[in-house]
């Protein structure tokens, strides 16, 4: 494993089973949000948009150049290093935002996991549509969003939660737009098979009581917000 991801990795044809997938959005974004994480050499590294410029600055290479390229400079779109990644684009005038069909496109790989970065910021309308793109499907794989505030996993009756967490670390849980069978384990204030309505402050500002938190749910999706 690498912290560092070249096109050269990977065949996008043949994208290896249970693979995460790295997208790189055109939100706030600065180098301290990457997590550290290690990138296997089977990942697929996405730059939409001017989200390439962001995987760059991190020091990965997007394997795949996403959008209609309105935010992104010419200058960024001739670094050599894009060189072997496959572009992508879409027209401006689309129903879908390039974000969205950056999700879509991944349904048809093999993928397992989906980290999003450069989500939040800019625009207020450009930053809700970005976080609410989990309800818009029923999504092949566990999403988690980074910035610089969170990082946010959601959690549906498919995809429960296991997560390492700081002890004392602020947790919410926001329902959207509805949970039932809310069941968690390493928060101070346990639920066990609770309803969490929509606009509910029940979820807000938990405490983690262990290294690690599990949640599930019965019905609906639930986000589960770990504030750094």
């Amino acid at each position: 494993m690498s912290s560092i991801s070249t096109a050269e990795n990977i065949e996008i044809d043949t994208v290896p089973s249970g693979a995460q997938a790295w997208v790189f959005a055109g939100g706030d974004y600065s180098i301290d949000l990457w997590p550290n994480e290690c990138v296997d050499d089977g990942d697929i590294i996405v730059g939409v948009d001017r989200g390439i410029k962001h995987c760059l600055d991190t020091g990965l290479v997007p394997h795949i150049l996403m959008g209609d390229f309105d935010s992104v400079s010419p200058e960024v779109l001739a670094d050599a290093r894009l060189k072997n990644s496959v572009t992508k684009s879409y027209p401006a005038r689309k129903n879908s935002s390039d974000l969205e069909l950056a999700l879509h496109w991944l349904t048809e790989q093999s993928v397992a996991r989906v980290t999003l970065l450069g989500v939040s910021g800019g625009r207020s309308d450009h930053h809700l549509f970005n976080w609410l793109l989990p309800l818009q499907a029923c999504w092949p794989f566990e999403i988690s969003f980074i910035d610089a505030f969170v990082r946010a996993y959601i959690v549906t009756p498919h995809y429960p939660l296991i997560a390492p967490v700081q002890h004392l670390q602020t947790i919410s849980l926001l329902p959207m737009p509805s949970a039932k069978g809310v069941c968690t384990q390493g928060l101070d204030y346990a639920l066990q098979y609770a309803e969490v309505a929509s606009g509910c402050t029940l979820g807000l500002s938990n405490v983690a009581v262990s290294s690690s938190i599990e949640v599930s749910v019965e019905e609906g999706q639930l986000w589960v917000f770990v504030v750094k």
